[in-house]
């Protein structure tokens, strides 16, 4: 996970740590281990649930969830 974009995402919207951690249905502190692990551990179940709670669309999520450009 690209953790300067997803903290750009979170600014833009408003949202908070635990909004983020909620939407994962995982504990705030969690999520902050996370973040501060470059994002490496985030599960794909985890991401779907962000995704899907924010309305990320398909190429923004791309931005945030993958460091690299998908083909």
């Amino acid at each position: 996970m690209n953790v300067e974009k997803m903290k750009q995402f979170m600014k833009e919207n408003g949202l908070t740590p635990k909004d983020m951690a909620n939407a994962a249905e995982i504990n705030e502190s969690t999520w902050f281990r996370k973040m501060n692990r470059d994002g490496d551990t985030v599960t794909v179940k985890e991401m779907n649930m962000i995704i899907n709670a924010f309305g990320i669309p398909k190429e923004e999520a791309a931005d945030i969830f993958f460091n690299e450009k998908l083909a």
